[in-house]
């Protein structure tokens, strides 16, 4: 017995001496904090096809493209590692298999131009088809100049807050003047990272935070009461509580560091900024944030933007710590600034030193009821209160509106605004929805044709093509000159669909601009005299209608006896691309792929309108960098949700 014991004594001795050392040396380094992701990214093919006297690359495993004005369009590959809120990127590496060349026959397609989406005449005149960039398709150097480069953004993914870091590879290469590429099998990824403490508690004390003026406060709380009663935990919080506790740079800061210590205390997940602009515009109920990304256009040169409110932290890549978003990264106090500059001489814009890089993801989902009075707030509560309590497996639900002609006239036989309701319905009929279709071609698009229309119901209302403040607009096909109307502000008196209320993405330019102010139209006299009343692309003329009392989305909003329950579109000039291009970037990608978030929901009974609403702007994020193009950035700090974030969509079970 002594024999057989003394081997068994052995071996449990070396056993937890083996596991002391290990403990002791994990405790020594912090080795366990430390981990890696390792990933494969493999391709196929590249698939060469000829489109008129260019030839196309497609690879079955892209999920973008490379587009920029002029350049060859490249297929590109976005992979997204989603990480712990706080945790450190230390290193990426990223190794690719042996490089193959392939001659090809002809020129790669070059990407097209954007075109403004304005319902003005006087913007389209001189819209011209893209032409080539010399000074990439007379090169022989490859484009792009890397197979990949990565970025690491934070924010909300569903209910989780996350570190993104998206690997954009780009597995073909070219060479325009010797016509040739270069592509690879596969790329491998490794990311070393470290685990961090998450300051943000797990447990959310509140759901939702309303910030509103004390003025309008009374007509508020029976939004908190409805919203408790649907089992969103809710708090109001005064614009005026806000300001006595913050001293920052301005009205705006103060809220947003607000919202930062909310998220950080309470955990929460939706913010509504109850208020817009007061009487005549002046003044703001709850203030706004200026976009200075410059667009590369006369046409504005700043933008108001709540995805200011909803991106409250960036990944610093120096120190490897999550930290405020201020969007001021250069710190010279002029905020999401990009500034181009016009050279007359050379006939040509250049980017002058002065850019703030931003995170853009929200990190909390934001939504704006931009009300001018009481009156308007008990409006849109009412509405909220009756829609999220009646609408659910109600038949008028599964209805879908669409509206379009054909937005760029190119004579290409392609009508953009038709082609992306077609796309955004594909997404759509599959649930069930039943999709109604107007249109210009088939001649269902009028000027009447609408109201009554949207006055018979439905779930979603998508209207693509022009617009303004104060109009929506489209062409018929191939004709530049004429233009059809389908909804205007001081029409909207027509809709009767009571409480039968869409939920409303409007693509065009201004539609959304809640900015609009009488105000404006005393200011331009003041500044340009009896030249207000001439039209001119580079001022705030009075054909622009920057002066008119409230927007086309803010007013299908407040409507009492119909209109919609929420209308997502944009605050400043929007822009798209001609030709069956339309739905792959700017506001024929972003209005569409909503209709796509929402279908692939996990669940889509359980659905909040702010979660679809800032999961197709981090899509946007993620496959369009728009950080290096102005234009990307600014489709992403512009597409405002005017509507209570918090919304069950379809409502909830009664």
């Amino acid at each position: 017995m002594k024999i057989k014991i003394l081997p068994i004594l052995v071996i449990i001795i070396f056993v937890f001496s083996s596991m002391n050392v290990f403990a002791l040396d994990t405790n020594k380094d912090n080795s366990n904090r430390f981990a890696e992701k390792f990933d494969r990214v493999s391709f196929s093919q590249v698939t060469v096809d000829s489109i008129g006297e260019y030839v196309s690359l497609d690879i079955q495993e892209a999920n973008t493209i490379l587009k920029d004005s002029g350049k060859p369009m490249l297929p590109v590959y976005v992979k997204t590692f989603k990480f712990p809120f706080g945790t450190k990127i230390i290193d990426v590496e990223c190794t690719t298999s042996e490089i193959k060349q392939e001659i090809i026959s002809g020129k790669i397609e070059p990407a097209p131009r954007p075109v403004p989406l304005v319902s003005l005449k006087n913007t389209i005149d001189n819209i011209e088809k893209t032409q080539e960039n010399n000074d990439v398709y007379l090169s022989s150097e490859l484009y792009p100049d890397k197979w990949y480069e990565y970025t690491i953004g934070c924010g909300l993914d569903g209910n989780d807050r996350v570190v993104f870091l998206n690997v954009r590879c780009y597995p073909v290469r070219y060479s325009p003047s010797e016509d040739k590429i270069y592509s690879i099998d596969n790329v491998d990824v490794k990311v070393k990272f470290e685990k961090d403490i998450n300051l943000i508690p797990i447990e959310s004390e509140y759901d939702l935070v309303i910030i509103t003026p004390q003025r309008l406060k009374r007509d508020v709380l029976p939004l908190l009461s409805h919203k408790e009663s649907m089992g969103v935990s809710t708090i109001i919080q005064t614009t005026e509580s806000i300001y006595k506790q913050y001293n920052a740079r301005d009205r705006a800061e103060e809220i947003k560091l607000f919202i930062k210590d909310a998220i950080e205390n309470w955990n929460i997940t939706y913010v509504l900024l109850m208020g817009g602009s007061q009487g005549f515009g002046a003044r703001w109920y709850v203030p706004v944030r200026y976009s200075n990304t410059h667009d590369r256009s006369y046409w504005n040169e700043t933008y108001v933007s709540d995805l200011y409110y909803a991106d409250v932290y960036r990944y610093n890549e120096t120190s490897q710590e999550v930290e405020f978003e201020d969007w001021d990264s250069n710190g010279n106090g002029v905020f999401a600034e990009w500034t181009w500059i016009w050279d007359p001489e050379r006939w040509w814009w250049y980017e002058e030193d002065k850019k703030d890089v931003l995170d853009l993801y929200p990190d909390v989902y934001v939504g704006r009821l931009a009300c001018n009075n009481n009156r308007e707030v008990r409006t849109v509560v009412n509405k909220i209160k009756k829609y999220e309590t009646s609408a659910y497996n109600q038949e008028w639900f599964k209805d879908m509106i669409v509206a379009g002609g054909d937005t760029v006239p190119f004579g290409d036989g392609i009508w953009e605004g038709e082609y992306e309701n077609d796309y955004a319905a594909s997404f759509m009929e599959p649930l069930g929805f039943n999709i109604h279709r107007y249109w210009a071609s088939d001649e269902t698009l009028d000027n009447d044709s609408l109201y009554p229309g949207i006055s018979e119901g439905g779930g979603f209302l998508y209207v693509a093509g022009h617009g303004s403040p104060i109009v929506w607009s489209t062409h018929w096909p191939e004709n530049y000159s004429g233009w059809i109307d389908p909804l205007i502000n001081f029409k909207m008196g027509k809709l009767r669909n009571k409480d039968k209320l869409p939920i409303s993405v409007v693509g065009g330019c201004h539609n959304s601009m809640f900015d609009v102010a009488p105000i404006r139209f005393l200011k331009g006299i003041l500044k340009l005299g009896s030249d207000y009343f001439t039209w001119d692309e580079s001022e705030d003329c009075f054909s622009k209608f920057y002066w008119i009392q409230r927007c086309f989305s803010w007013n299908l909003v407040r409507q009492k006896r119909g209109g919609s329950i929420a209308t997502i579109g944009n605050t400043g000039l929007g822009w798209g691309v001609g030709g069956e291009g339309s739905t792959q970037t700017g506001d024929g990608y972003i209005s569409t792929h909503f209709f796509e978030v929402y279908s692939e929901s996990d669940d889509i009974e359980n659905c909040s309108l702010g979660m679809v609403h800032s999961q197709t702007i981090n899509d946007y994020v993620k496959f369009f960098h728009p950080n290096e193009d102005e234009i990307d950035r600014k489709t992403v700090e512009e597409w405002v949700l005017l509507g209570d974030p918090s919304l069950r969509i379809g409502g909830y079970p009664s």
